[in-house]
């Protein structure tokens, strides 16, 4: 446990294994089990939270042993939200099935909240979620003793660096005289 002065709050220390949440909407499971079949190595390195019916579906698929937090609608969103907020997750996975109707929406957005105060990676599609696995390895910040990020700290300053843009177009050469822009 570690007791922060400056918030008066009390935070479990963060785990030597970092965790990986995975949930996804129902329409959305077989696009997860396909995404945890492709990135089985890297997945494999983490530990595994998820919402019950998604950690059910991946211990069945993969043998593996899941932290299930309760169905989502009845809290296991916020309570992978909670986890975000204690520093004990890495990224987050959430296949997001954006043509369903949600009762429980404003829970999914307190864990997309979440993820934005504390800079964890999250991920709503199979593209980003492959991106944020690739990216998972390099992306890991030094932490604090309480789990968040080293440069949440006060006082500490992030350095930012300038990005060099990328060519839109790559492989064509375009005439500049012209005004539609015809490939030279």
């Amino acid at each position: 446990m570690t007791i922060d002065l400056h918030s008066n709050s009390v935070r479990p220390a963060r785990p030597a294994r970092r965790t990986i949440a995975l949930v996804a909407h129902d329409d959305m499971k077989s696009d997860l089990i396909e995404f945890a079949r492709r990135n089985h190595t890297t997945l494999s390195g983490y530990d595994i939270m998820a919402t019950d019916s998604t950690g059910a579906r991946l211990r069945d698929e993969f043998g593996w042993s899941v932290n299930a937090c309760g169905h989502g609608p009845n809290g296991g969103d916020v309570a992978i939200a909670a986890a975000v907020a204690a520093g004990q997750i890495a990224a987050v996975v959430f296949l997001y099935d954006p043509s369903g109707f949600l009762p429980h929406d404003h829970d999914c957005q307190a864990l997309i909240r979440q993820c934005c105060v504390h800079n964890v990676p999250f991920a709503l599609n199979v593209s980003t979620a492959s991106a944020v696995t690739a990216a998972l390895p390099r992306c890991e910040s030094p932490r604090l003793s309480d789990g968040r990020p080293e440069h949440a700290k006060a006082g500490a300053t992030v350095p930012i660096r300038a990005a060099t843009p990328e060519p839109l177009v790559t492989g064509r050469a375009y005439r500049l005289n012209t005004s539609i822009g015809e490939p030279a």
